[in-house]
């Protein structure tokens, strides 16, 4: 991203019986004073899996940053942390 730059990243997923979805995101904030929102929701039905992932790099002449909503400092997502499973029926 470059200086003063702004990212806002919104998503839905559906997912169906055996299905399985990867969300994978990656933010560069490589520039000062910029930011970034990162919203995503899923549906799941079934069997069906869906998987979250991704990076959040704030380079060491990036200042003023403003981060997502909740967030104090740079903060990594890894592939595989934040899984979401259709509840058993």
């Amino acid at each position: 991203m470059g200086q003063a730059g702004s990212c806002d990243l919104s998503g839905l997923y559906l997912t169906a019986e055996g299905q399985h979805v990867d969300n994978l995101i990656g933010i560069d904030h490589a520039k000062p004073s910029t930011s970034s929102q990162l919203n995503y929701k899923g549906i799941l039905d079934g069997k069906s899996r869906a998987v979250f992932g991704g990076q959040i790099l704030v380079r060491k002449d990036a200042q003023k940053v403003n981060l997502p909503a909740g967030r104090q400092e740079p903060a990594a997502f890894r592939p595989g942390r934040n899984r979401q499973q259709a509840p058993a029926s």
